[in-house]
């Protein structure tokens, strides 16, 4: 597990659970933060530079956290040594099932997130925020048995399309550009883009860069999806072509 953030420490609490051993890295100094809170099949090594990956055993996969640069050279060594990578909402697909709904842009997708699931509320379904917003996706997973849990992950990353019950569930899932970046598959039953504005380019290098991995919501090739596109939108061509046959379009005055 690459980062000792809300989401390494939630996909370390998964792991452990299904009796992996896991290695937790960190380039900061996050023992005093993180003394008590990890599971002891868990392992820490902060202070974490690109010379000490030899000190360790080949990994049979590795799950950065959102905001590591995929393009780093910690990354670029892994990819190298052909260790599977995965993302956090991978391993909760491979459990739980696709969202319903995802929503990116640069801006208002805390905003839309919340009223679509506060629509579903209201209709009476069982309807929960995941993502970049409230939390991480694979804490649902906590509520699989272990038993089960082993029984879905057995063949990672290949089970990734294998859908739990959560699937029925309305679940609606903010999207920024770090999770969409790094996922094997992904195929909601709605995909919505609001918006396209330079942002994050500390992370993406350049625009054409932080727009493709926007443009992964779209990635789904099931003819039955739908995607949800804003008229108003920077590079409005570009979206509509990326996006599937089935497509709504709205406009905000």
């Amino acid at each position: 597990m690459i980062g000792a953030g809300i989401t390494g420490l939630a996909v370390c609490k998964f792991l452990s659970r299904l009796e992996l051993k896991v290695l937790l890295v960190d380039e900061g100094a996050v023992a005093e933060r993180l003394s008590g809170s990890l599971p002891e099949s868990v392992t820490l090594a902060e202070n974490f530079s690109l010379d000490k990956i030899a000190e360790f055993d080949t990994f049979h996969f590795a799950v950065p956290s959102p905001g590591v640069d995929l393009n780093g050279p910690l990354m670029g060594e892994l990819k190298s040594r052909e260790v599977i990578i995965l993302s956090e909402f991978d391993l909760a697909i491979a459990c739980l099932g696709m969202p319903r709904v995802a929503v990116t842009g640069t801006n208002g997708k805390t905003t839309t997130v919340n009223i679509i699931h506060e629509m579903f509320l209201a209709a009476g379904e069982d309807s929960r925020l995941v993502g970049n917003v409230g939390r991480p996706f694979i804490e649902e997973a906590a509520e699989i048995n272990p038993i089960e849990l082993r029984s879905i992950l057995r063949a990672v990353p290949a089970s990734v399309d294998r859908a739990g019950d959560f699937s029925q569930n309305f679940s609606v899932a903010e999207m920024s550009s770090y999770q969409l970046d790094c996922l094997v598959e992904f195929s909601p039953n709605v995909a919505v883009f609001l918006n396209i504005e330079d942002d994050h380019l500390e992370r993406h290098r350049d625009f054409d860069s932080y727009f493709a991995a926007k443009k992964r919501i779209f990635s789904s090739d099931d003819s039955e999806n739908w995607s949800l596109i804003c008229l108003n939108t920077q590079c409005f061509e570009d979206v509509l072509m990326a996006a599937g046959e089935k497509r709504l379009l709205f406009g905000v005055a």
